[in-house]
């Protein structure tokens, strides 16, 4: 009869029998209407007709939960549908998902590293700019010689204490800043480099002199 149309099951709660049986004890008739209503509305979505009030009320809470079994059992098959035709439907949000081609265009799983920084994060580059400022190091910009502030700030932050910052900067920029024949990339390290020879000139000079007392103590 209306078997064609039917989904051939429905899920028949534990609530619903609770119901009934409460109801089958005063009213076996009206128990087997809602039955048969519950039925045919789960297996084929036929609305209940000539309801008595009563009946009609105790359906009304069935039925919703009979409608929502409904619309799954419908969005159930849209899926199977699209599914042979080899994708989502319109709407579904699987549809838009994409998988990136490239691993860099995917932020969840690959790191853009900068060249320039080490696993410290510290920069391997030119020390270009304010030293102090971790993005000036990293990027590679043109040289920018320190201001007077900027070499004392740093002299004092490294314990530089061959470096006298006035006499750096009116040595550099006498020449150019250049080192060598080759104009400066780092003044960072010129200013450690500094220190270093002027603490080796430092000790020489100390050691000649000690020479030469000694040689007058002789005499």
């Amino acid at each position: 009869m209306v078997g064609s149309n039917g989904k051939g099951s429905f899920v028949f709660y534990d609530s619903f029998f609770e119901t009934l049986q409460t109801l089958d004890q005063e009213d076996r008739e009206s128990a087997n209407v809602l039955y048969r209503a519950i039925a045919l509305y789960g297996l084929y979505r036929i609305e209940p007709e000539d309801l008595t009030n009563i009946q009609r009320a105790l359906f009304a809470g069935m039925r919703a939960q009979l409608e929502a079994n409904w619309i799954k059992y419908e969005n159930g098959k849209k899926g199977a549908d699209f599914g042979k035709l080899g994708g989502a439907p319109n709407g579904n949000s699987n549809a838009r998902k994409t998988t990136p081609k490239q691993p860099q265009d995917n932020p969840e799983t690959t790191r853009n590293v900068n060249v320039n920084e080490n696993e410290n994060g510290e920069c391997k580059g030119d020390c270009k700019g304010n030293p102090h400022n971790p993005i000036g190091r990293a990027k590679r910009t043109a040289f920018v010689p320190p201001s007077l502030d900027e070499l004392r700030a740093f002299v004092s932050e490294h314990g530089l204490t061959n470096v006298d910052s006035e006499e750096f900067i009116d040595y550099y920029a006498s020449n150019g800043w250049r080192v060598g024949k080759q104009p400066m990339k780092d003044w960072c390290a010129a200013a450690r480099n500094w220190n270093r020879r002027q603490g080796e000139f430092g000790n020489k000079t100390t050691n000649t002199n000690a020479e030469t007392k000694s040689r007058y103590k002789a005499l």
